[in-house]
């Protein structure tokens, strides 16, 4: 049957469409609530949404809605620059217009001359479609396990881990909006990376799908100079924190070093019921926690795939598991 490709318009009408089809072809995922939660977050509470007009493609045979590609504008950093991006979320097409998924794929790859284009999808579908048009996946991050309380300062004493200080006048913070300025949105100039401001730490706070729980340092006038972000996870049925995500202006690591030990020592109480593990996730190219005296070692599998602009094709980019639409 024949259909066509147009930009998604972004509507209450538009909405009011979009959010049942997602819920029909998606019956695993959010409710219609949630999805109409998500579709706020993402295009009218998103700092940077007015980085970039795109919203999307719907497909359409008849009038109908038969396919969705949704994205949203986010931003990265180089050398000190803002570099505009688009994540690419909730990619489906209905059974019999499936030889539309290309040209839509074609028309994603435009993009890509005047964006950086991130996806976290988890569809091998898509995974194989996106890498034959060039993108760069990485799929695999190692993980490194930490007991925390007790078992932790036992462990770190068996093995000889020490855990540093914070510098004075500063102070640890498990709440956002004690931070009031930052000493700059990026962490290395020479490399791409999320742009971090305040307005995208709370934003990102705020994700609908996932508790995002925050960790940072800050000095007496509330600038932040490093933080963590972790989530909740299972494993074994053990209660763990997963890291996210780590940022620090400081030369060193010595204050990331110091949230890791303040979770480990429970120096620092987070909300809700306590984890016993502490699970770092780091990229082959991150080298954050190589020299950390671990209870376990070993590797995940991920789904991480961008495409970058041509002027930004040759530039080491630095990624973390907070990226792509994973938990927004």
């Amino acid at each position: 049957m024949s259909c066509h490709i147009e930009p998604y318009t972004d509507s209450v009408s538009a909405r009011a469409e979009l959010v049942p089809f997602l819920c029909q072809e998606l019956p695993d995922g959010p409710s219609e609530e949630l999805w109409q939660q998500r579709l706020k977050h993402w295009w009218d509470e998103n700092p940077h949404a007015s980085d970039s007009a795109e919203r999307g493609w719907v497909l359409k045979a008849a009038g109908r809605l038969v396919g969705f590609l949704g994205f949203i504008p986010v931003r990265y950093a180089f050398a000190g620059q803002p570099v505009p991006a688009l994540i690419a979320t909730s990619w489906v097409v209905q059974e019999g217009f499936r030889h539309a998924a290309l040209p839509m794929a074609l028309k994603m790859q435009r993009l890509a001359k005047t964006h950086l284009l991130l996806d976290s999808t988890p569809s091998l579908e898509v995974q194989a479609l996106i890498l034959r048009l060039g993108w760069i996946g990485e799929l695999k991050v190692r993980r490194q396990m930490l007991p925390l309380g007790f078992w932790g300062k036992l462990f770190g004493r068996f093995t000889g881990q020490s855990w540093p200080a914070l510098k004075p006048g500063h102070r640890f913070t498990t709440n956002v909006n004690d931070v009031r300025q930052l000493e700059r949105p990026w962490q290395q100039s020479g490399r791409l990376e999320k742009w971090i401001c305040l307005e995208t730490l709370r934003w990102y706070a705020a994700a609908r799908l996932r508790e995002h729980q925050f960790l940072g340092v800050v000095d007496a006038e509330g600038c932040l100079t490093s933080y963590l972000w972790l989530t909740r996870r299972s494993r074994r049925g053990i209660h763990l924190w997963m890291l996210l995500e780590s940022f620090s202006t400081e030369a060193d690591n010595q204050e990331l070093a110091a949230l890791v030990g303040a979770l480990i020592s429970r120096e620092v109480h987070l909300p809700g019921p306590p984890a016993h593990l502490l699970s770092l996730i780091g990229f082959p190219q991150d080298e954050h926690w190589l020299d950390v005296r671990a209870l376990i070692r070993d590797e995940a599998l991920v789904s991480h795939f961008h495409a970058c602009p041509p002027a930004l094709k040759d530039v080491a980019k630095h990624t973390v598991m907070a990226e792509g639409d994973f938990g927004l």
